[in-house]
């Protein structure tokens, strides 16, 4: 096999985002290297240490958890039950029967044609 059918291609150029982001982190590495001004906890260095703070953490939220619980179950509840009396208004008796003229008189100014033949219907039916 000869040199000459060996394909090479050229070098990819950067892009302008690829330069971008090349420049934003050396300039997020370089803020990086200030102290974080708050409280330093160090990681725990071996397994017992890791197991030992997962267990108190576990603990303390369970604690929390349980005398949240305690502290809604002595909770007192007022429960006030009362009877409520319902009067309905009485009908009278001679009174007459809605006039359907009177509901549908104002209903609409010109009726479409499936309403129209419904108010006719109506009207046949509580005459």
């Amino acid at each position: 096999m000869s040199d000459a059918w060996i394909v090479k291609r050229r070098p990819r150029r950067p892009s302008a985002m690829q330069r971008h982001r090349f420049v934003e982190a050396k300039v997020a590495a370089g803020r990086s290297a200030v102290a974080f001004p708050g409280s330093v906890m160090p990681e725990p260095a071996g397994a017992r240490e890791r197991l030992v703070s997962s267990a108190a953490s576990i603990l303390i939220h369970g604690a929390f958890l349980l005398l949240f619980v305690l502290l809604a179950s002595l909770a007192k509840e007022e429960l006030i039950e009362e009877t409520i009396e319902i009067s309905l208004p009485k009908q009278a008796e001679d009174e007459p029967a809605g006039d359907p003229e009177l509901v549908f008189s104002h209903a609409y100014a010109d009726l479409p044609a499936s309403l129209a033949q419904d108010l006719d219907e109506l009207r046949r039916v509580h005459g």
